[in-house]
């Protein structure tokens, strides 16, 4: 009996991994961003590069088009000391940051799909 239950938790662990798994994978896509996913990478990507949120460079350069084909608006904040900030909080860009540093969109995904779990 006690053996059935653990291939039961074992079934249901393997099961638990291959749907975050294939949730990731869907949701990283080339291409397809979903809602706002493209201003937090955004974000994510000048604190790296850049050590700083203000990202009004970042739209100009277009940075986003390392995530999607096409034009992306800005979502413009508030200004602080003459600059524009997304609208958007930095919580999430700082908390997906190190899977973003090594894997890019897919680890910043794959955060966030094991985060929802």
């Amino acid at each position: 009996m006690e053996n059935s239950a653990q291939k039961i938790h074992i079934t249901l662990l393997v099961s638990l991994l291959l749907l975050i798994g294939g949730f990731t994978l869907l949701s990283t896509i080339p291409g397809i961003l979903h809602g706002d996913e493209v201003h937090y990478l955004v974000m994510s990507a000048s604190l790296l590069s850049e050590g700083d949120l203000n990202l009004e460079d970042n739209y100009q350069r277009e940075d986003y088009r390392e995530f999607v084909n096409g034009s992306v608006a800005p979502h413009w904040g508030y200004y602080r000391d003459g600059r524009m900030y997304s609208s958007h909080e930095p919580g999430v860009p700082v908390l997906v940051l190190l899977p973003f540093l090594f894997a890019g969109r897919n680890g910043a995904s794959l955060l966030i799909c094991l985060l929802a779990v």
